[in-house]
Parts: C-alpha cells; structure tokens; sequence
C-alpha cells in the first residue's frame, strides 16, 4: 500500500516534463517528414522537366533537321557569292583606275601567289600551266630603244671622265697605261672624285678602271642597292665569238666556275626560226659559298641582230615559268634586269668589239658594304678577263665540238660494221671442229675496229684534245666568284 502510494507520487511529479518532451519530438518528425516530401517533389519535377526538354528537342531536330541543313548551305552560299562579287567590283575597280602596266604587275603578282599554292588549289590556276609568251614578251621596241646605248656611254665619259679644260682622262681608282689623263693641277693626275662639280646631275658615278674597260654604278633608291653599267672595248675578239660566247649555255659551264646547272628551258616557237633572233628562257643556279644558300635566276633572253649596222642587242629579265618551280635549297632571285649592246669596229666576224652593259639584281641577303665594294672591285674585274679569254679560246672549243661530234658518228657506224663481222665469225667457229684451232682462236689479238678499242682511241682522243678537267669544288671556290657582280653576261 505504501509503496504503490510512493509510485503514484512520483508518476505525478515527472508526468508535465515527459509530455513536453514527447510533444517536442513528435514536432520535428513531423518537420523532417514535411521537408523529405518536398524534396522528393522538386527532385522529381525537376527530371520529369528535362526528360520532357529532351524529348521535344529530338523531336524538334527529327522535323526540321533538313532545313537547319538548307538554311546552312543557303547562308554559306550567299557570303561566297558575296565575296566574289566584291573581288569582281574590285577588278572592275582597278581596271579603270590603274594602266595597262600596272594591271598587268597586278596579274603577275596573283600569278606568283597562286603558282606557289598545293596542289589541291592548282584547280584555281589551270590558265597558267604553260608559259605565255605574248603577255610576258619582251618587245621589240624595248630593245629597239637600247641601239644607241654605245653613243649614250660617249656622252657618260665625256660627262664624267673627261676634264672640262684639257679634255684629257680623269683617274677612276687606279691608273692605266696608254692614257693620257688630265694633269690640271700639276703633276699628280686629276681623279673623277675631285673633280665631282663636272658631274653634278649625274646619276651614274665612276667606279672601276681597268684593262680596255670602265664600270659606273648607281644607287637604286628603292632597294638601297647599285646598279652597274659597263663599258669594254676588245681589239682582239670579233662580235661573232663575243655573241656566241653570251648565247651559248653549254660552253658557259666549261668556263664559269660559279655556274653549278645552267641550261635553256623553253624556246620562243615564232622566233625560233627567225635569222638572227634568239627568245628562250634560261634557268641558272650559282655557287655561293657554305654560308648562304646557291641563288638561282629564270629569266628571259631575247637578242636581235641588227646586220645593217652590226649591232646586237641582248636584254634579259626576270620571270617565272612552270618548269622551274622554286625550290627550297635554293634562293630565288626575282628582281633582275639586263640589257647589252654589240658593236663591231668594222667587220662582224673579224677582231674589234665595243659593247655595253647595265645591269642590276637583288640578290636577297643583306651583305655589309665594306664587303660588297671588295667583292666588286675585285671579283667583276676578274670575270670580265676570263671571260674574255672564253671568247678567244671559242672556236677553238668550236672546232673540238665538231671533232667529237664527228668522231662519235664514226664510231657508231664501225661498231655497227663491227658486230656484223663477229656474227660472221661465230657462224664459222661453230663449223670448225678443231679443238687446236678453237684454243688459237682464242688466243688471236683483238681487232683493231672492235668495240673496246674504239671507246679506249676515242679517249685517248678526248684527253689530247680536251685534257683532264678536275671535277668543280664547290667548297674551294674562292669568295670572289660568287656574288651578284660575277653574272654580268648570263
């Protein structure tokens, strides 16, 4: 009784904190259960709404994936035709603004451009594939305006080399025997340099003096570069040998060491059989030495030969041709000009010349001037005697030509006649049973018109005429034959 007393009590007492307790729970369960519920919704309303995004795109792309394509190609179409029509309105442009000259270094420059493209873009240059001799001619009346360059170097000397009061030679740079120069102001002769009032005007200055020949140069202002005229007066060259010796491509490399591959790509095919006229287009490559790269040319070479006053007119210049594309071991050199004139004193195939020549080229490659007037005043002197000494040796090397072409008919013929009479002799060794006379017929002396002792007298024959000519090295040319001054007369 007591004790169920006690356990009523205490029931009592603790009974207002358990239900506070028990009411506080049961709220955050239900909080917690609120806040699961709604998770789940926003979860499952947020899957449901991209399911359905992705379903009404594929569904939308399934209807109109064809013209999405269509409005694509529609747009790409219009920005191509607007680009070509905006190229054509520039043309249109330039045709009427520009001159013929100047459209036509229009068409060069996109020709360049396009030449040098892959092959997948060749498509774009399909008008180009052959060389086009009317549009990149050199016209007649271009060289007709060089006939009188020789009287035009008369008025040079006399404006440059010539004193004012005695008219007698001024020094270039050094002086030469058999010249009576100026001696003004005393004993010491007068140079062209201090006396530089009498040439005031003058684009062309005196540069070099030598043996029978004299060199000006003048400053190109838009590539900082000289441009050379020379003037040469040989009294033991006829203009024939002097002629042949400039056209003559194959005996050039028998006498330019720099010229490592120099050979005719294309001939003119209305010229080519025209007397006196020669068009063709030349590729060369020259040797420079290990610390640059060999400078190669393609250019065109037109002469005429004008028989009633004995003057010819050479003019080179510049161009590109589908057979010498450019190369990647080489430089190409695409700035180059040249004009010559011919004159014989009297007779065109007897000794006694006087020519001409201006000449310019950019080699590409910046060279310290020091440098460059050492190599000048060095190096093109020395190739103006050598090749001078080629135009005398020519008919020498003309009449070898003609001796080896002659030989190499010859034997031709006797190795034909050769093989016939060894057939012969065959046919009657097979008949002879005789084993002694089998082993002396083996033992008999070669004949004298076999094949083998003609190939050795041929070259005994070329040796005696030509002797022995050392391979060309390239590494052991020597500084001065390399640079732009040594292609005066390419």
């Amino acid at each position: 009784m007591f004790s169920r007393h006690i356990s009523g009590t205490l029931a009592r007492n603790s009974q207002p904190n358990f239900t506070h307790v028990f009411t506080k729970n049961k709220f955050l369960l239900s909080q917690c259960r609120s806040y699961t519920r709604l998770a789940a919704a926003r979860s499952w309303s947020s899957g449901k709404f991209s399911w359905l995004c992705n379903r009404r795109l594929n569904s939308w792309f399934r209807e109109h994936g064809v013209q999405l394509v269509c409005l694509c190609i529609k747009q790409l179409e219009l920005i191509a035709a607007q680009h070509i029509r905006r190229s054509i309105e520039i043309f249109q442009l330039y045709e009427k603004l520009w001159d013929e000259v100047a459209l036509k270094e229009l068409i060069k420059s996109w020709r360049q451009r396009t030449y040098h493209k892959t092959k997948k873009y060749l498509f774009g240059t399909a008008g180009v594939s052959a060389y086009n001799w009317d549009f990149e001619q050199i016209t007649d009346e271009k060289l007709q305006s060089f006939v009188h360059e020789i009287d035009e170097i008369y008025k040079l000397l006399d404006s440059t080399l010539m004193c004012s009061q005695c008219h007698e030679r001024l020094v270039v740079d050094v002086i030469q025997i058999g010249v009576n120069y100026c001696n003004c102001q005393g004993n010491k002769p007068v140079t062209a340099a201090c006396r530089a009032d009498i040439i005031i005007g003058e684009s062309w200055e005196p540069f070099i003096e030598r043996e029978d020949m004299i060199i000006w140069r003048r400053l190109e202002s838009d590539t900082g570069l000289y441009a050379y005229k020379v003037y040469g007066s040989f009294s033991d060259v006829s203009a024939a040998d002097f002629l042949q010796v400039q056209l003559d491509v194959e005996y050039r490399k028998e006498w330019d060491n720099t010229a490592k591959e120099l050979k005719v790509i294309e001939t003119d095919p209305v010229t080519q059989s025209i007397e006196g006229y020669h068009n063709d287009i030349i590729y060369w490559e020259m040797i420079w030495p290990r610390l640059f790269a060999n400078r190669d040319y393609v250019y065109q070479r037109k002469s005429v030969h004008n028989k009633d006053n004995n003057i010819v007119v050479i003019a080179s210049k510049a161009t590109d041709h589908p057979k010498a594309p450019s190369r990647t071991d080489t430089h190409r050199v695409n700035t180059y000009w040249s004009y010559m004139v011919i004159k014989s004193y009297k007779d065109f195939y007897k000794p006694g010349i006087e020519f001409g020549l201006t000449y310019f080229d950019d080699p590409g490659v910046s060279i310290p001037s020091a440098v460059t007037l050492w190599v000048a005043m060095s190096g093109l002197p020395d190739y103006l005697c050598r090749m001078r000494q080629a135009t005398r040796e020519y008919q020498h090397y003309k009449s070898n030509r003609d001796k080896a072409f002659t030989t190499a008919i010859l034997d031709q013929s006797n190795n034909c006649g050769t093989s016939k009479g060894e057939k012969t002799k065959k046919q009657s060794q097979t008949n002879e049973t005789d084993n002694s006379q089998k082993d002396s017929s083996k033992t008999e002396r070669e004949p004298l018109n076999s094949p083998k002792k003609i190939h050795k007298i041929s070259d005994i024959k070329e040796n005696d005429e030509y002797g022995e000519l050392d391979p060309m090295q390239e590494e052991d040319q020597g500084f001065l034959n390399y640079f732009f001054l040594t292609r005066l007369f390419a």
